[in-house]
């Protein structure tokens, strides 16, 4: 296994800490609101990025590259794999596909 050089590992952790502020301001939204239309934008924004993520992924590494998953290292994966679960998963609640729909009524819509 190569080195990762010092620029790379920088790289790397502030990636890592980016998604950790993310992560607590996505527990500070959704956890202090009982809005529905403020999930929903909440998510949407994320969505957008998740979209944006994975196009600059697609644009660094090239085509032929990004299309190759059995070729993709770890880091790759992580790039990849978990946006576009991530995506999945954000799509999936804002279709309104799955999940209960008794937990739905618990969040405040604006006509509440």
């Amino acid at each position: 296994m190569p080195a990762i050089s010092p620029n790379v590992r920088a790289c790397i952790l502030q990636l890592a800490n980016c998604y950790l502020l993310l992560s607590m301001c996505s527990t500070a939204v959704l956890r202090s609101t009982t809005e529905k239309c403020v999930v929903r934008r909440f998510l949407f924004a994320l969505l957008l990025g998740d979209i944006g993520h994975v196009y600059l992924t697609y644009v660094a590494v090239g085509a032929d590259y990004f299309l190759s998953p059995s070729q993709w290292n770890l880091l790759t994966h992580g790039n990849i794999t978990f946006t576009v679960f991530l995506f999945l998963s954000r799509s999936i609640y804002l279709l309104g596909w799955g999940g209960n729909t008794d937990s739905r009524r618990l969040i405040k819509t604006k006509s509440n």
